[in-house]
């Protein structure tokens, strides 16, 4: 009798603690990943009980606090979603996709409210921009703004343009080409970058005068370009080659490259090559 009491007392003080931290951290509304590891803490231990009152009390608690969890899950990614939405349309930014991949643009967000952070991808999960961002809309909006005002710098198409065929002819020189051949466009962006850094680069190469050109750079300027110019300028036209299915998977021999950038749409492009008109 004596040993059962004690068990009971055991059980009762451990169920007590446990229930009495799950309320407290429930008050906050702040991790429901805890709360959800809680009730199976709580649920393992009660499967094991042989006193049945006790067992058929905390199952009752159980079942309550699972319908309830799952009403505050829906209603915290409600809110957000809602947050989100107005957030982004205050900066003429559209949302659309379902938890928990959501798209804006250009950029793709993967939600995980269990972690509460947000992973932000350039295209449809093409490259990676962000890991675990906290799931805040101020600053997944921030965020993003941040991103669409680098693409968008301004910068002159026509000269871009010179340096995209010089960078094209210098890699056709290097590879023993000739002209009008085509060349993988990850293998030009290494030429074009050379090209693009400023004067002091050139005189004095050290890290702080090295200007930086991404790939989600040279995939928007692309874009720019060809949707600008119709990819002709002073007699030259370029061609972007679209890339067959297994180079898509494959980052040396692929890259990403818009159509529309309020829908997000894009095509995959392997090569490029100009010709003279």
């Amino acid at each position: 009798m004596v040993e059962k009491l004690l068990q009971i007392y055991k059980y009762s003080k451990f169920f007590y603690r446990q229930i009495n931290n799950y309320n407290k951290i429930k008050a906050k509304k702040e991790n429901l990943l805890i709360l959800d590891k809680y009730l199976k803490k709580i649920k393992e231990y009660a499967e094991k009980i042989e006193f049945n009152e006790l067992k058929n009390l905390l199952f009752s608690f159980l079942k309550e606090e699972e319908e309830n969890l799952k009403k505050l899950i829906l209603e915290e990614k409600e809110n957000f979603g809602k947050e989100l939405k107005e957030e982004l349309e205050k900066n003429n930014l559209s949302l659309s996709g379902i938890f928990p991949t959501l798209r804006v643009g250009l950029f793709t967000l993967e939600i995980n409210f269990d972690l509460n952070t947000c992973q932000i991808f350039y295209g449809p999960k093409i490259e990676k921009l962000k890991g675990k961002l906290p799931l805040s809309p101020t600053l997944i909006v921030k965020t993003l703004k941040g991103y669409y005002d680098y693409l968008a710098q301004p910068f002159s198409l026509k000269e871009y343009f010179e340096k995209l065929l010089k960078a094209y002819e210098r890699l056709l020189a290097f590879q023993k080409l000739n002209f009008g051949e085509k060349v993988f466009l990850i293998d030009l962006l290494s030429e074009l970058i050379f090209l693009l850094q400023k004067k002091e680069f050139y005189l004095d190469p050290r890290k702080e005068n090295f200007k930086e050109y991404s790939r989600i750079k040279f995939s928007y300027d692309l874009y720019r370009l060809k949707t600008s110019f119709g990819n002709t300028c002073d007699n030259y036209r370029f061609k972007l080659w679209v890339a067959p299915f297994d180079a898509t998977l494959d980052r040396k021999k692929s890259i990403w490259v818009p159509n529309n950038i309020e829908t997000g749409e894009g095509t995959y492009f392997s090569f490029i090559s100009f010709e003279k008109l």
